[in-house]
């Protein structure tokens, strides 16, 4: 019986494995983050019926796009911004630009996040931490 739980569970890892290793990065279009939107207002009015995690996907991508571009100085939001902020900027960009709805998306957003939060501007963010030897 315990060889059998343990070559179940082999199994089930190595399946796993595999089927992560084999699956393809595919650049995130404005198609997709338009239908993260979506989803995402469905979930805001109780009425969702496609994917929930779409709208952690979308809150992460913003997130994670938002802290690399602070971090690196690529642009600098006042500090305490509210996500919702960001999200509108893009949702505005995906309404009027059609045309590249099939292309990589992040090339154009992190242009309108530097656009509407320069470095040059009062919109500074504090200078990062030095790490001190102990």
């Amino acid at each position: 019986m315990t060889f059998i739980k343990l070559f179940s569970c082999i199994a089930i890892v190595s399946t796993l494995l595999f089927a992560v290793a084999s699956a393809e990065a595919a650049p995130i279009t404005g198609r997709t983050i338009k239908t993260w939107i979506e989803d995402a207002k469905a979930l805001d009015q109780k009425t969702i019926e496609k994917q929930p995690y779409n709208v952690g996907k979308l809150h992460g991508y913003l997130s994670g796009l938002a802290d690399a571009m602070a971090q690196t100085r690529a642009f600098c939001p006042p500090i305490g911004l509210p996500h919702k902020e960001l999200l509108t900027i893009v949702e505005k960009y995906l309404e009027h630009d059609y045309a590249n709805r099939d292309t990589p998306a992040t090339p154009r957003i992190m242009q309108l996040f530097r656009q509407a939060y320069p470095c040059s501007t009062g919109n500074k963010m504090p200078p990062p931490k030095k790490e001190q030897d102990t």
